[in-house]
């Protein structure tokens, strides 16, 4: 029958791709084949005996199927990779603080929104008690005013963000830092990293068929699957890809960015890419350094946006998770993502990726490991703590302290307390019944925003940091030498000065003495000459004038006088 020989035709058709399969896997490594060869997650030698998924199957319609920006019609995928200017990213703070509103999921359906963004961007208004609306029942409505306030798709987030900026500061030498912050099932986790199944998809990825074997419909199926992983890729994948362009543009091509993965569960730190690794520590950055460390943490050289994708997959699949009444998947550790660039002289960058644990309560939260809830709690009240000391509302005194307290805020003081670049997300929740942890998001959002941060100087190798510090060293010698000069010329001037002052001084009064005695000797001059005159002469009277002496004595009295108006003049010149 027409039926037994469709069957039998379609079976040979099977067969025949099954071989084409076989051929192809014989030429690639198992888990690029399973990442290239497969449609909506299932293998391509499989694929025949699974239900093929419709649209109506995702619930909703994808998000690169809605946006109609710009930049979404060039590129279909919604993948933003064009370098931003200068001018953009001199605008961006050292603290940048965004929030997200996600959208209500299936299970609340029916709530009152108590969030919404304002048409500015950069406000959110929100719900919250207040002292009197404690004792009414009633809500006060309040608004936050911050960077940027989204409700939008994955590849608006990427561009509206500010993330590109930071990657370019990395770029440039500093430490630069994102972390999601929020409660649980707010959407942290799917803002910075999105689904797993799309976190290794390239943008660019091309089907290769020279020899024209694959038939177009498949071709259109297999770029449509393409579009929509990349389009709900999160933040990471999207930096990692955009961070290689940068370098290039920067004139870093060579380059190889070191990337290190790890979580932090019940306050035990794990090696997302080395599971065996055990009983590693947060030690502190030898000599002047700031911050923390992880001594013995796997460290992997990637050459590719590819093989960092791949790193961050195999991460991402190691991490501590686990469903409860809030959530399905919840993150039941702090995830922490960091790359290290080597630049030119000498000279390294940091770019940090922190997708923190949503805080949760035990009494509403059901399903929940108690155990693990209190260290989260713990830990995020620590991080509060911090956050709140910067921002001057409980004193700086002892704040090199309160970043001890924890091993969270250990490894997150250089992004909070640095001279780099930070961007600190905030996701919360629209429906009513969060209403108050999505306050207290909000109000953790607005300490983060008040910490004021300085631009300084790249992070500097350790050669580079001892030369800074000698010529630091030497100028500071060079000005106190300077000064100790002035002060002892000053002193010297001072000193020779009030000498020479009391020596004249002592000069005029004795030559003041001599001119009243002189004055008097020569009214007695005139005296004896007047008498002289009205006496006979000697030879007649046979008497010796006695006045002989006094004239010598009044000469060298005059003489005298006259060298002390000399030796004045002198002290004067």
């Amino acid at each position: 029958t027409v039926e037994q020989y469709a069957e039998k035709k379609v079976n040979m058709m099977k067969a025949v791709a099954r071989a084409w399969a076989i051929q192809w896997e014989a030429r690639w490594s198992p888990s690029m084949f399973a990442d290239v060869f497969s449609l909506f997650s299932v293998p391509l030698a499989e694929f025949g005996n699974a239900p093929l998924p419709r649209y109506a199957d995702f619930g909703e319609i994808p998000e690169y199927a809605t946006d109609f920006s710009e930049d979404a019609i060039c590129n279909p995928c919604g993948i933003d990779e064009r370098l931003i200017p200068g001018n953009e990213i001199e605008l961006v703070r050292p603290m940048r603080v965004i929030v997200r509103l996600r959208p209500l999921l299936q299970h609340e359906r029916g709530d009152d929104v108590t969030a919404q963004i304002m048409e500015d961007g950069a406000t959110i208004s929100y719900e919250t008690r207040d002292a009197a609306s404690a004792r009414t029942g009633k809500l006060v409505r309040n608004e936050l005013q911050l960077d940027a306030a989204l409700s939008c798709s994955q590849a608006m987030l990427f561009q509206r963000s500010g993330v590109k900026a930071i990657v370019h500061r990395a770029c440039e030498g500093f430490a630069c830092s994102v972390f999601a912050y929020g409660q649980t099932g707010a959407g942290k986790t799917h803002s910075v990293f999105g689904p797993v199944d799309c976190l290794t998809q390239i943008a660019h990825d091309e089907v290769l068929d020279d020899a024209q074997c694959i038939p177009s419909c498949c071709l259109k199926l297999i770029d449509e699957t393409r579009c929509a992983n990349a389009a709900d890729q999160g933040l990471l994948p999207r930096t990692v890809q955009y961070l290689y362009k940068a370098l290039d543009s920067h004139g870093f091509a060579s380059c190889v960015p070191r990337v290190s993965f790890m979580e932090i569960y019940n306050e035990q730190i794990f090696d997302l890419l080395n599971p065996n690794a055990t009983h590693l520590d947060v030690r502190q950055r030898p000599g002047s350094d700031q911050g923390f460390y992880v001594a013995g943490l796997t460290q992997v050289d990637c050459s590719t946006s590819q093989e960092a994708m791949l790193v961050i997959q195999q991460g991402v699949l190691e991490r501590h998770t686990s469903g409860h009444s809030a959530s399905r998947e919840s993150s039941r550790a702090h995830a922490i993502f960091s790359v290290d660039l080597v630049l030119k002289a000498g000279k390294t960058g940091r770019l940090m990726f922190a997708d923190l644990a949503g805080s949760e309560r035990i009494k509403r939260v059901k399903g929940a490991d108690q155990k693990e809830t209190a260290h989260i709690n713990k830990s995020l009240l620590m991080l509060s703590n911090c956050v709140s000391a910067l921002s001057g509302s409980t004193g700086t005194s002892s704040l090199p302290n309160t970043f001890r307290n924890s091993k969270l805020t250990k490894v997150l003081m250089e992004s909070l307390c640095g001279t780099g670049y930070t961007l600190l997300l905030c996701a919360i929740s629209p429906a009513r019944r969060h209403f108050d942890e999505t306050a207290n998001s909000l109000a953790f959002a607005a300490k983060c925003g008040s910490i004021q941060r300085h631009r300084t100087a790249a992070i500097e190798s350790p050669r580079q940091r001892e030369i800074r510090e000698l010529r630091a060293t030497v100028e500071s010698l060079r000005e106190e030498l300077s000064r100790a000069r002035d002060s002892s010329s000053s002193d010297l001037y001072a000193f020779v000065s009030a000498e020479t002052a009391s020596e004249l001084e002592a000069l005029r009064l004795e030559l003041k003495h001599k001119k009243t005695k002189n004055a008097e000797l020569k009214k007695e001059v005139d005296a004896l000459r007047r008498q002289s005159s009205r006496r006979p002469s000697a030879s007649d009277s046979g008497d010796e004038i006695p006045a002989t002496s006094d004239f010598v004595r009044a000469f060298s009295e005059e003489q005298t006088s006259e060298q002390c108006s000399v030796s004045i003049d002198r002290k004067k010149k």
